[in-house]
């Protein structure tokens, strides 16, 4: 993720990290020279492509929408899946934490050991849920598995109900957590009171709730008819725009710069909306909190 300070400033506005303008830029070179050649046709009496802007601005007032109402949803489920995975971080934490706060009195090697496997078994599954992001091929994910350290019973586990994703992988392994956690009355002097058992047992479950928001945003994708008028009516909305301005801009330098700036303007946030849609890609803005 992409950290900067919010003061204006040249090197913000130039920074190239985690910025779109390599990507709009092309579009806006596109656009820029198809506005010239119809402005050449004109003004040499070849040809006159030109027409009114009305309905060309109320085609525009639509288009605006569209946008802007695409850039706040994904926006929203960027934040979204951003406050799951800090929620997934938080249970974690939590329960380590807590876990050693509620047995500090227990030093025997048998409860050491108990404190050291439900710790690393919680680091475990906090990799998974990351590895898992980060790849969504099977393959890759089973080979990232193999460099986690848990034990082969484990593994087993998680090969006899890993299905055709990496999606079940934390799922599963939450249930060796459970049973680790269980047998603090085998380990323990003084086993555990209900109500601090059922304590550990909430930050797992808080844990299996984050993890099922950030699946329900990742498997339900933005709608994609939305997405699809959308980008037809910007892409042509945007490569006609020179055609009304022949009638209305008299300097050719206005001409280019109207173009070249809306293009960037309205193409530049539906990159930015696509970049939101994968909060956890493989793009500067894209590694969130992974």
């Amino acid at each position: 993720m992409i950290i900067y300070r919010e003061q204006m400033s040249l090197g913000m506005l130039f920074q190239m990290k985690g910025s779109v303008w390599c990507k709009v830029i092309p579009y806006c070179i596109l656009n820029v020279v198809i506005g010239v050649v119809f402005w050449r046709l004109k003004h040499n009496d070849i040809c006159d492509w030109s027409f009114s802007k009305s309905g060309h601005t109320s085609v525009g007032t639509m288009v605006s929408f569209l946008l802007v109402t695409r850039f706040s949803i994904a926006y929203h489920r960027f934040m979204d899946s951003a406050s799951d995975m800090m929620k997934c971080y938080l249970a974690c934490r939590e329960l380590i934490q807590h876990l050693v706060c509620l047995t500090m009195y227990e030093t025997s090697a048998e409860a050491r050991e108990w404190r050291f496997q439900i710790a690393r078994q919680t680091v475990c599954m906090l990799r998974l849920t990351v590895d898992y992001l980060r790849t969504k091929d099977r393959l890759e994910h089973r080979e990232r598995v193999k460099q986690i350290p848990i034990s082969e019973s484990e593994y087993g586990t998680i090969e006899n109900f890993e299905g055709q994703s990496g999606l079940r992988c934390p799922l599963v392994y939450t249930t060796h957590l459970r049973k680790s956690i269980a047998q603090h009355k085998e380990t323990l002097e003084s086993p555990l009171p209900v109500n601090y058992e059922l304590k550990l047992y909430g930050f797992v479950l808080q844990y299996v709730a984050a993890y099922h928001d950030i699946m329900k945003l990742q498997y339900n994708p933005f709608p994609f008819p939305i997405v699809q008028m959308n980008r037809t009516l910007l892409i042509i909305w945007l490569y006609t725009l020179s055609l009304p301005l022949l009638n209305d801009v008299e300097k050719f330098e206005a001409y280019i710069c109207i173009i070249f700036f809306a293009t960037f303007g309205f193409l530049g946030l539906e990159l930015v909306a696509i970049e939101l849609d994968d909060p956890f890609g493989d793009d500067d803005n894209g590694k969130l909190f992974l």
